[in-house]
């Protein structure tokens, strides 16, 4: 790749690092998810007592999880009951093996060993709760969902949506509205960084950005530039509707487009932030298509 050519990228895709959203990296677990969920296992899984045999002062797993592991290392590793290591020579050493596990497993070992753990039916309430919650972040890409009891590990979106918001955001990374590609990378960056009401009004605000430069006035707001496109044939009247309305409501006194208006992210979650970049990423993308079609 010349320079010319990373001029035009930013240097995490030049490096190629993925540019889009956390929450869309599927197969991947950074170390915040490793060392999450780790951290919600580790307090109750061990303790230090006397080995009846030898006397010494080894490390045991905790009930039930010593029953839930020697089920898991038959029913799930196929492995010989007598070979199940039911103790270690030192704390550290149980905790050295079990992080390491987490750490350098990948995400499918990780992923199918923790939903066979947490489907046993003697898995403590409280390691249920805590996992579910460390899975619970804008950076995850998986969640767990529990339906009729049964904990499910799954990915926060479905095939269908990762394939068409990533789509829209390439086409958008690739457009010629610079401002707009500006809005929605920052709001990728509040979405990774959990703070949702930025996500809203940067992907917003890509809107109000394409739209002054296809209506080729800087100094438009976002409806009179919609009505320009709207007579010159540019864009429907239905859709330019929709869009002034999803404004409007970001606009709204109490609403997320006013920046110090809220302290916090109390009103917005990670549904809605994902909302709003899906849908301001896919008018975007429909703006730069109709402009090369035109």
């Amino acid at each position: 790749m010349n320079t010319k050519d990373r001029s035009k990228i930013s240097f995490e895709e030049a490096e190629g690092k993925s540019k889009y959203p956390d929450f869309l990296k599927w197969g991947e677990l950074d170390n915040r998810i490793r060392s999450a969920i780790w951290n919600a296992l580790y307090a109750s899984i061990f303790f230090d007592g006397i080995d009846e045999h030898t006397y010494s002062v080894e490390t045991f797993y905790e009930q039930p999880l010593h029953d839930i592991l020697l089920r898991e290392f038959i029913h799930r590793q196929h492995g010989f009951a007598n070979e199940f290591k039911a103790s270690f020579q030192g704390k550290n050493n149980a905790l050295a093996t079990w992080s390491n596990f987490f750490r350098d497993s990948d995400y499918v070992e990780v992923f199918g060993f923790l939903t066979y753990f947490l489907r046993d039916r003697e898995c403590p309430k409280n390691v249920l709760d805590t996992v579910k919650r460390a899975l619970d972040t804008p950076w995850s890409p998986y969640r767990l969902i529990i339906a009729d009891n049964i904990p499910t590990i799954m990915p926060v979106t479905s095939p269908e949506e990762k394939a068409t918001l990533e789509a829209d955001l390439a086409k958008v990374f690739s457009s010629k509205f610079s401002g707009a590609r500006t809005h929605l990378k920052n709001a990728l960056d509040a979405l990774n960084a959990g703070n949702f009401r930025d996500v809203v009004r940067e992907a917003v605000h890509s809107i109000e950005s394409a739209t002054k430069q296809l209506a080729n006035n800087d100094s438009a707001t976002l409806t009179t530039a919609l009505k320009k496109l709207r007579d010159e044939n540019k864009l429907h009247p239905a859709l330019a509707g929709a869009f002034e309305k999803l404004y409007a409501y970001t606009s709204d006194e109490k609403g997320v487009r006013h920046a110090l208006v809220l302290a916090d992210n109390e009103k917005v979650g990670f549904s809605e932030a994902v909302f709003f970049l899906s849908a301001c990423s896919a008018f975007v993308a429909f703006l730069s298509r109709s402009a090369t079609e035109a």
